[in-house]
C-alpha cells in the first residue's frame, strides 16, 4: 500500500500516542473480482449485514452495545454548512465496514472478526450509528491547525459524547465533505505500545480514527479505498505496527508488501515485494511477524511483542454481537487473600465481585468489583483481602456491568 504519512507526536500518559495523516490514493480502482460478493444480503462470520437499515442516533447513548464489550462506535459527522446525507451513505458504510471486518476474518483464518457497536430496530446485524451534526462550518475545522490536522474535528465531536474517556470503545469518524485541497484522506490515533499482553495500551481504547469525506457517491473515490482506509485505521488504533516489528518503520507501518499497513512512509524507506497483491490488497500482516498471526510458531517474534490478534476489540468470529461468559470458574481464599480461577475463550476485560453469606443466608458484596485482563484460555487471579471466616462467593463478567451481559457466572467457597 502506497499512503503518503505524516507522523505527529501528541502527548499520552503512558506509551506514545501519535496522530497519522494519510493521503488519497493515485491508483485507480481495480475492476470487481470473481465472487465479490459485496450485494450478498446474507449475514457472516462478521455478525453484520451488507444493507442497513433502521433510524439512526443523533444522541449518544452510553452504552448501549449489546455486549458492553470493547468495540468500535460508527459515527457519521457533517458541518454545519452541509446537509445531512447519512441516508445516501448508509448501505456504502455498512458493507465497507462489513468487507473490513471480513479481511480479519480471513486474516485470522475465520477466528476473529472486528466488534462494533451494533444494533437498530433491524437487529442487531446493523451498525447503530452515532449522527453528528458538527457546530461550525466546513471553513472552521478545514483550517485546523496543519501540526494538529484533527484537533478542532475531534474536539467537536467529543465534546456531543455522553463518555468522552469512555475505555470500552474507539470511534470510526465518517467526515462528510471534510477533505481538503491536497488533504489528508484520513487520520488514527495510536498508541505505540510494543508490550505483549492484554495489558497493552491499546486495548484501553478512548482513540479514534476518521475518513475524510469529498462529497462523491462513494464518499471518497472509490469504495475499494474506502474498505481499505478503514482497515488500515482500525488497525492502528489497535496497535499496528508495533515498534520494534521486524519490518517496522519510524512510522509504525511496514516493509513488507503487499500488506494493509505496509508502505514507505519516510525517505529511505526500501519496500520489500514478498506477497502477491496491489495497492488495494486487504492483507494483514504479509510476512506474519510484525503486527497480526492468529497462532505464531515458537519462534516468531510476535511471542513476544505486541499482536493486534489479541486485541480486545476483536471478537470471536460468527460471536462479535454476543455476550461472552466466564467459563470453569473456581474460587478460593485464606483470610487474607482470594484466588480466581477461569477460562474465557478469548482476550477480554474481566470483573469479579466478592461476597459474603450473612447469617441470615443473603449475600452482601465487599467492597468493589475487581478487574482483571484476561487472555485466552486458562486465568489465574489473585487479590489481597482480609476475609472473615464463613461462606463466601464469587461473581464473574466478561466486560463491565450493565445491559446485554450473560448470567454471572458463579463460585462458592468457604473461608476458615
Amino acid at each position: 500500500m502506497a499512503l503518503l504519512l505524516i507522523l505527529l507526536l501528541l502527548a499520552a500518559p503512558a506509551a506514545a500516542r501519535v496522530v497519522h495523516t494519510d493521503r488519497p490514493p493515485t491508483t485507480p480502482a481495480p475492476a470487481p473480482r470473481p465472487g465479490d460478493d459485496r450485494a450478498s444480503p446474507a449475514i457472516d462470520l462478521t455478525g453484520l449485514a451488507s444493507t442497513w437499515c433502521g433510524t439512526p442516533r443523533t444522541v449518544d447513548e452510553y452504552r448501549s452495545n449489546p455486549t458492553n464489550l470493547p468495540h468500535v462506535k460508527v459515527v457519521y459527522a457533517h458541518p454545519s454548512d452541509v446537509p445531512d446525507r447519512f441516508a445516501a451513505y448508509a448501505d456504502l458504510i455498512q458493507r465497507s465496514v462489513r468487507a473490513a471486518s471480513q479481511a480479519v476474518v480471513d486474516a485470522s483464518t475465520r477466528r476473529r472478526a472486528l466488534r462494533f457497536d451494533v444494533g437498530t430496530a433491524c437487529g442487531t446485524s446493523r451498525l447503530d450509528v452515532l449522527v453528528v451534526h458538527l457546530p461550525r462550518p466546513r471553513a472552521y475545522y478545514a483550517a485546523d491547525d496543519p501540526e494538529r490536522p484533527t484537533t478542532r474535528l475531534g474536539a467537536d465531536v467529543r465534546r456531543l459524547l455522553r463518555a468522552p474517556g469512555d475505555l470500552t470503545r474507539n470511534l470510526l469518524l465518517f467526515a462528510d465533505s471534510m477533505r481538503v485541497p491536497n488533504g489528508p484522506g484520513g487520520w488514527a490515533e495510536s498508541d505505540s505500545d510494543p508490550r505483549a499482553g492484554p495489558t497493552n495500551d491499546t486495548n484501553f481504547g478512548n482513540t479514534a480514527a476518521g475518513i475524510y469525506g469529498i462529497g462523491a457517491s462513494s464518499f471518497v473515490e472509490n469504495e475499494p479505498y474506502l474498505v481499505q482506509a478503514i482497515l488500515h485505521e482500525l488497525m492502528h488504533l489497535m496497535g499496528a505496527v508495533p515498534p520494534g516489528a521486524p519490518n517496522a518503520t519510524a512510522g509504525t507501518h511496514c516493509r513488507d508488501e503487499w500488506d494493509v499497513m505496509c508502505y514507505a512512509d519516510a525517505p529511505g524507506v526500501t519496500l520489500d515485494f514478498r506477497c502477491p497483491g496491489d495497492y488495494y490488497t486487504l492483507r494483514l500482516d504479509c510476512g506474519g511477524d510484525d503486527y497480526f498471526h492468529p497462532a505464531p510458531p515458537p519462534n516468531s517474534p510476535l511471542r513476544r511483542r505486541w499482536n493486534a490478534f489479541s486485541s480486545y476489540f476483536l471478537c470471536a468470529a460468527g460471536t462479535c454481537h454476543r455476550p461472552v461468559a466466564v467459563g470453569r470458574l473456581r474460587a478460593s481464599a485464606t483470610r487474607a487473600a482470594l484466588t480466581v480461577r477461569y477460562r474465557v475463550p478469548q482476550s477480554l476485560p474481566v470483573s469479579y465481585a466478592l461476597e459474603r453469606r450473612t447469617a441470615r443466608g443473603r449475600w452482601v458484596r465487599l467492597g468493589s468489583r475487581f478487574n482483571h485482563e484476561a487472555v485466552a484460555g486458562e486465568n489465574v487471579a489473585r487479590a489481597r483481602r482480609r476475609l472473615v471466616p464463613g461462606r463466601h462467593r464469587v461473581r464473574a463478567i466478561t466486560g463491565e456491568e450493565g445491559a446485554g451481559q450473560p448470567r454471572p457466572a458463579v463460585a462458592e467457597f468457604t473461608v476458615r
